[in-house]
């Protein structure tokens, strides 16, 4: 599970950079002709509802918080069962 723990570390840590990145990057002419999603009314250029779908970031981010918590679910599954005696 030490693998899961350091694989889902390493893209949540590599997710929110990338997020971080994103977000605080200087708007580009590709930023304002990119689809988002409702209308151009709903966007409003100092939201970060703005950039929702905008980078891989999120995605990575969530991947990685879910395998942190299946590892970490996963170890204290182990932990509880090793510590159960056996009854025949």
């Amino acid at each position: 599970m030490a693998k899961w723990l350091m694989a889902g570390a390493a893209l949540l840590v590599a997710g929110l950079l990338k997020i971080w990145q994103h977000t605080n990057a200087p708007l580009t002419l590709q930023d304002y002709l990119a689809f988002r999603c409702g209308s151009g009314t709903e966007a409003h250029g100092d939201s970060f509802l703005t950039f929702a779908g905008h980078c891989w970031g999120c995605p990575v981010a969530a991947a990685g918080a879910t395998m942190i918590v299946y590892a970490a679910v996963m170890i204290m599954v182990s932990s509880r069962h090793a510590a159960l005696p056996v009854r025949r």
